[in-house]
């Protein structure tokens, strides 16, 4: 809350209740896993394995509550309530690939011959359809 002060007093725009609200939330929720799943009562005793179970418990909300315990580790550090930050080395562990539908070979092969061999295709039509084949090309050789 001091920052939503501070962020009014600078003219740029504070958090909202409700991310405040979530961040309080995902808190309680890590305080109440760690009490009844990991028997432990001290924030000095939370390690990587703690917030790993914890983290998989919604895997989809990973990203965001990863982002609430990096927060709060990272304060509780700077407070020496905690000796070292937990989710330090942690990851998001999410695929960058696309996760869409894509053509079949067979409907990629005659969209690359229509764009190279019928002379009633719009220039622009052929450069976007070949630019977008090629990078999808190259983007999926890096993986």
């Amino acid at each position: 809350m001091r920052s939503q002060d501070r962020a009014r007093r600078a003219g740029t725009r504070p958090r909202s209740n409700h991310t405040l609200e979530t961040a309080l939330t995902t808190m309680r929720d890590l305080a109440l896993f760690l009490m009844t799943h990991r028997g432990k009562d001290d924030w000095a005793l939370v390690d990587v394995h703690d917030t790993e179970a914890f983290l998989a418990t919604l895997p989809k909300a990973r990203k965001r509550r990863l982002t609430v315990l990096r927060q709060f580790f990272r304060f509780a550090r700077s407070q020496h309530i905690v000796l070292v930050d937990p989710t330090r080395n942690m990851t998001v562990k999410e695929s960058n690939g696309f996760r869409g539908r894509t053509l079949t070979l067979d409907q990629q092969r005659g969209l690359f011959r229509r764009w190279t061999t019928d002379e009633y295709v719009h220039p622009h039509e052929a450069l976007v359809g070949m630019l977008s084949a090629y990078k999808w090309t190259c983007a999926t050789s890096y993986e």
